[in-house]
């Protein structure tokens, strides 16, 4: 029978559904666009499928069996020897939709257009009673980011920083004093935060401060 999944057009199974093995791998299939990457948002000419996770956005003014699909996720017929047949289906996404791209990019359907999702975004905090010693601030576990900036400014009294990672100093951001005027640093080298490594702020002099507050601009890769 037709039904709605996930708020687009889709199948549901009904008790007297013929084929139900059918109908529920390609339920299986749809759900896996949110975690199988798109291959191409570009690509107007469709291309020989090479496996069944060959997922595709259709763009404007596609060729052959894409015209008049624009937007839509195209996706190979898998036939009984479970290989691409050469032939297409197609799935009107939702607004909401978000999918990753092979590069790593994000985007969404807005209901008229896949935009991408921002990439930027701000990592804040606040050291209570800073001491002389190394404060870890982040581990980059599943995606690394450019750092882009540092401010830092304290409640009252002064305190010296760097900030590294992996124990080196990232440019600029090195024996920076922090006032109760806040101070802030643009970073265009050494800035990124690979997978797997750690930003840490070394705090190398302290003259009786207080509460303090920095924020880090990034932007994720």
């Amino acid at each position: 029978m037709a039904g709605t999944i996930f708020g687009s057009n889709g199948l549901l199974l009904a008790s007297s559904q013929e084929y139900k093995e059918q109908i529920a791998n390609e339920l299986f299939r749809l759900i896996s666009i949110g975690s199988a990457p798109i291959l191409s948002r570009t690509l107007a000419t469709p291309p020989i499928p090479q496996s069944i996770d060959s997922y595709y956005i259709v763009p404007a003014g596609a060729t052959g069996a894409w015209v008049g699909k624009t937007n839509q996720i195209a996706y190979p017929v898998i036939g009984l020897n479970g290989l691409p047949t050469g032939t297409w289906k197609f799935w009107q996404p939702f607004i909401g939709l978000t999918v990753f791209l092979v590069s790593g990019e994000a985007i969404f359907f807005n209901g008229t257009n896949w935009v991408l999702v921002s990439s930027f975004d701000q990592y804040s905090g606040d050291i209570e009673a800073p001491a002389v010693q190394t404060y870890p601030l982040d581990f980059a576990l599943l995606r690394g980011y450019n750092i882009l900036s540092f401010s830092a400014v304290t409640q009252s009294g002064t305190a010296t920083i760097s900030v590294r990672i992996n124990g080196i100093n990232i440019p600029g951001l090195n024996n920076l004093s922090i006032t109760s005027t806040r101070l802030t640093v643009p970073v265009t080298t050494g800035n990124l935060l690979d997978i797997g490594n750690r930003l840490e702020l070394v705090v190398s002099a302290v003259n009786n401060p207080e509460h303090l507050f920095f924020t880090i601009g990034r932007k994720y890769v």
